[in-house]
């Protein structure tokens, strides 16, 4: 059990911890009308890319900007290596999932099976809401996650999934978690092909049963 101090201590290291973020026009854009609400955030202005940035260490202020920027349409991210997409996660997904069959893969969302050469790899926790929110980052690092791109967060896709589901969550995350072992789609495809197979055989004994008796019925 941890001891009161340790609390203390803990409760002190999150308050003291800043957190980068960073606020902009979701379409680009001036941030002029917005300048007086950002600079009492303790925001400074960038010109590089028309955004107001700055390290924000309470949590209730952290709150209130993306309250303020869900309201008013504006985008807020998190300045953090984390969210940050790379550009080897297909290689790491590659490394870490092995193929279900010979060199292919089944999409996590519809089970369609698809080459390597032609599967996507698609972030179950969609990179652009990782980095605008603590607390889906929070989730990740829970389940294990040093990044947005570890391999725990990748699921091979189809490109009509990936496509659909874009940056949705809800229940696309649930059909790709269980979507992502691939032996349960292996053996799903499996007892379809034996009930396929035993519906014809039921059908071809039936069709000889049939003709069989008008043989009979025409012989006599």
């Amino acid at each position: 059990m941890y001891s009161h101090q340790q609390r203390q201590h803990e409760k002190q290291d999150r308050k003291s911890s800043k957190v980068s973020i960073s606020v902009a026009r979701k379409h680009g854009g001036s941030m002029w009308i917005y300048r007086r609400k950002m600079e009492s955030f303790g925001l400074r202005y960038s010109p590089k890319d028309r955004s107001y940035r700055g390290k924000i260490s309470e949590r209730k202020l952290l709150k209130k900007i993306m309250r303020y920027c869900w309201w008013h349409g504006l985008k807020f991210g998190l300045e953090d290596e984390f969210s940050k997409r790379s550009s080897d996660y297909r290689q790491a997904f590659f490394r870490t999932h092995k193929p279900a069959f010979g060199n292919t893969y089944f999409c996590a969302y519809c089970g369609r099976p698809v080459s390597r050469k032609k599967i996507t790899v698609d972030h179950l926790y969609p990179v652009a809401k990782v980095h605008a929110s603590p607390g889906l980052q929070k989730k990740l690092k829970a389940m294990g996650a040093e990044s947005v791109n570890d391999p725990i967060n990748l699921v091979p896709a189809c490109k009509k999934c990936n496509s659909k589901k874009g940056t949705r969550t809800g229940t696309w995350i649930i059909t790709g978690r269980i979507g992502s072992h691939q032996k349960l789609w292996f053996l799903r495809w499996s007892l379809r092909f034996i009930l396929i197979v035993a519906i014809l055989v039921i059908a071809f004994h039936s069709y000889e049963k049939v003709t069989g008796e008008q043989d009979f019925i025409s012989a006599h």
